[in-house]
């Protein structure tokens, strides 16, 4: 996963934060808003087409951020959610950071919807 200009640290200091409500690494979201990180992997998981747990890990490994359809996406879900694009970027370079828990997250979010 690749960041431009700013660094990872300074792009997610400036962008996230850990939910006190569900405190650990795995459900830190955008400061200011209750979207969590995950959230956002999962809608850039569902907009690449791919909605298995068996995707995540490839989708987690394979994102860049100066991919143009991997931009187009997080540009889309900045405009849906009504949050700057860079937050987006901040929560691909936290995921980046967390491999393993990210996917875990997302295996335990499609398991509920499942239900």
């Amino acid at each position: 996963m690749a960041i431009q200009a700013q660094s990872t640290h300074e792009l997610i200091s400036r962008w996230l934060e850990s939910d006190p409500e569900h405190p650990g690494a795995s459900n830190w979201r955008i400061k200011g808003h209750r979207l969590p990180v995950w959230r956002i992997l999962r809608q850039i998981a569902l907009e690449k087409g791919m909605d298995s747990p068996e995707e995540y890990w490839d989708m987690l490994l394979s994102l860049e951020l100066t991919d143009p359809s991997v931009k187009s996406i997080a540009n889309e879900i900045a405009g849906y959610y009504d949050i700057p694009a860079k937050a987006i970027q901040a929560a691909v370079a936290y995921a980046a950071n967390h491999l393993d828990l990210m996917a875990a997250r997302l295996k335990v979010a499609h398991d509920a919807d499942a239900d």
